[in-house]
């Protein structure tokens, strides 16, 4: 069960990227360094490790009750001229 008096000065931020090879959320660190020196907890769910990224983030909720969330998209397509993918649905999801 979420811990309340933990969790108050919880911040959760999420690296949706999936891309191979896995490419530091360099935005997530400069924010996640900023509300540490602001006195809050801050977890990372980094996607581009996972599985499913419904198993994990089901997984962070089941014992953690974060006050804010942060998304960070750094790419909205593959960048790759032949497959052309456009991943931001996915993000969206």
């Amino acid at each position: 069960m979420p811990s309340s008096s933990t969790d108050n000065k919880r911040v959760l931020l999420i690296n949706p990227n999936e891309m191979k090879p896995a490419v530091a959320p360099i935005g997530l660190d400069y924010c996640a360094g900023a509300l540490e020196l602001a006195g809050f907890k801050v977890d990372l769910v980094d996607l581009c490790f996972a599985n499913s990224f419904k198993e994990a983030l089901d997984t962070y909720f089941q014992g953690h009750d974060p006050l804010a969330i942060g998304v960070t998209i750094r790419n909205t397509d593959d960048c790759y001229y032949l497959s052309q993918a456009f991943i931001l649905p996915r993000i969206k999801r």
